[in-house]
């Protein structure tokens, strides 16, 4: 297996390392490996929590298998970049704005006005289309990593907050799983490279494992049957 490194025309601010395996041109080893590790917890999550009932684990379960889906095909579309170009990245991009849609839709079911939480998902549902709309349409994964901050600070941080301090233990790991999440927004957007090896995609990759297995902590911690104070 060659492994050597390169500057990327799409990716100037930092080194691309491409690499051969089994005579593929494959690229950014390390995206893979950060990718693939976001979705075996992803994957496993998923399978942990099947035996949970409610509708807040029953949605939080689908948000852990889109989620998982998103990075795995994140994963494949860093490495087969030189085979699938841009387009290879847009089932990640789906799944993921998908799996944001579905961590909102999870933490709106403890809403107690019925209108309310109809009302925030017809708007997280409509705000979610129109980025993929965005994203697809100008090929920028901006409107995704965007959409990712919004939902999950106000989403699941703001409500984590909120509910935790209306009585509901394990939404404090919800809170703290998006607190661990945030620098991941201003090592994306300032363009903040520690290394070859650890670039701002990697990184940010790291932080996102490090916050699902927080969401998985509160999720397990969380009552099945809803009681609000």
């Amino acid at each position: 297996m060659a492994l050597y490194v390169y500057l990327h025309p799409m990716n100037p601010e930092f080194e691309i390392i491409p690499f051969q395996l089994l005579g593929l041109s494959l690229q950014e080893p390390m995206a893979l490996i950060s990718n693939w590790s976001i979705a075996s917890f992803a994957f496993f999550a998923f399978f942990q929590l099947k035996n949970m009932e409610g509708d807040f684990h029953r949605i939080w379960r689908l948000f852990f298998l889109l989620f998982g889906l998103s990075t795995f095909f994140g994963g494949l579309g860093h490495a087969f970049f030189q085979y699938t170009g841009i387009y290879g990245k847009m089932p990640s991009w789906t799944f993921g704005v998908l799996s944001g849609y579905a961590a909102a839709r999870a933490m709106f079911t403890y809403f107690e006005n019925p209108k309310l939480k109809s009302m925030a998902e017809k708007v997280v549902l409509l705000e979610s289309a129109l980025v993929l709309v965005l994203a697809i349409a100008f090929q920028s994964f901006l409107f995704v990593a965007v959409d990712a901050i919004l939902t999950y600070l106000l989403a699941c941080g703001v409500l984590a907050v909120n509910f935790y301090r209306r009585g509901i233990q394990g939404m404090q790991w919800i809170a703290m799983g998006v607190i661990i999440l945030l620098p991941s927004a201003f090592i994306f957007l300032l363009k903040i490279n520690v290394h070859r090896l650890l670039n701002r995609d990697d990184l940010s990759h790291w932080l996102m494992l490090t916050c699902i297995v927080f969401f998985y902590m509160g999720i397990r911690a969380i009552p099945t049957k809803r009681q609000i104070v």
